[in-house]
């Protein structure tokens, strides 16, 4: 089973276009305060998990003893969609038929946000704290008294459109854990995200902060029962740190910084280091001129923004490396065992 795809069924590009998709299908069945009620309570569920990352990574309010950091949004978005969506599905049968649909619909959730914690992105508290408030939100968007059930009109045709746009976003990436952590350090003034000590997270979003592991941590096994698969990869803040001594970059102001350029080498891209630190910071004259200060706090905000990038861009690529070195050891044994009908090599 390859849980980075099925974690990739909650990513943000994924649910939210779907959680649309519900409400427009919702209108079109003429239940407009059941579209209301939906976005108003998955929004309100987005806020609240936004709201709780912003407070860790930016004041460090987390429960340490149970690992809590956050309410996890893939757990959120994805027992919240496919529950309502399982039960508007069986809209038109029995109700312990819809009933049915959505507790399918929800433990496919739940396998998503187990998946988080597999992949070590999130821990138990956190995916648990998001399934639960996905059912609360399914419950109350669906679930109001003196209303009769909503009756989706043409349920087979929504099933398809909801599958063919799932099928079609999957693997696409929504970059909110990266606005997140930078507008937790806007709010707080902090120079990186908080982050508690090693905690063997590795593509999570506090991985620059200044309490990061050290340079030998290494990130979380993939398939630990397999000693023919990979298993760990080089931590991605020793990976930064060895390409900016490597590769010096040349100072860049805020307006001339672009996205970070990959190159493509064999299945891994090459991420572009982030610009050295502005020299400003150790030049007197930054605090002696007339508005020297804030024209280096553009430059920092510029170095923060190259940081974060490649920090963004080395986390998916350790992810996909692992992920597709191991399809090509999984096609290899498939393929040694006299199999013709092996699963693809790189995926």
């Amino acid at each position: 089973m390859n849980w980075n795809q099925i974690s990739d069924l909650g990513d943000g590009a994924v649910m939210a276009p779907a959680c649309i998709a519900i409400a427009i299908w919702l209108v079109a069945s003429r239940a407009w305060s059941k579209a209301i009620r939906w976005l108003w309570f998955f929004g309100s569920a987005a806020a609240l998990v936004v709201g709780t990352k912003i407070a860790f990574e930016g004041w460090g309010i987390g429960v340490r003893v149970l690992d809590f950091t956050g309410v996890s949004g893939h757990a959120m978005t994805a027992t919240s969609v496919l529950t309502v969506a399982g039960y508007l599905l069986g809209s038109k049968l029995p109700r312990s038929g819809a009933i049915a649909l959505a507790a399918i619909g929800y433990g496919f959730g739940v396998l998503v946000g187990v998946s988080g914690i597999v992949g070590k992105a999130h821990s138990l508290s956190e995916v648990v704290a998001g399934c639960a408030l996905g059912g609360l939100v399914a419950y109350g968007a669906m679930t109001t008294p003196r209303t009769r059930p909503v009756i989706v009109r043409a349920p087979a045709f929504f099933a398809l459109t909801l599958a063919a746009l799932i099928f079609t976003l999957h693997g696409a990436k929504a970059p909110a854990e990266l606005y997140i952590a930078k507008l937790a350090v806007y709010l707080s003034e902090r120079a990186t995200p908080y982050s508690w000590p090693n905690r063997n997270a590795p593509i999570a979003p506090d991985s620059l902060s200044s309490s990061s592991p050290p340079d030998t941590a290494q990130a979380a096994p993939i398939a630990p029962a397999d000693p023919t698969r990979v298993e760990t990869m080089p931590n991605p803040v020793s990976a930064s740190r060895a390409a900016l001594q490597l590769s010096p970059q040349p100072q860049a102001s805020p307006k001339e910084l672009v996205a970070q350029d990959t190159v493509k080498t064999g299945f891994m891209q090459y991420c572009a280091p982030p610009i050295a630190p502005p020299s400003c910071v150790d030049d007197e004259e930054t605090y002696k001129k007339d508005g020297g200060v804030a024209a280096c706090q553009k430059d920092i905000d510029g170095f923060i923004g190259s940081v974060f990038k490649y920090r963004s861009c080395l986390s998916e690529e350790v992810k996909k490396t692992i992920s597709n070195t191991n399809a090509v050891i999984d096609h290899f044994k498939c393929r040694s065992q006299g199999k013709a009908n092996c699963p693809r090599s790189q995926r």
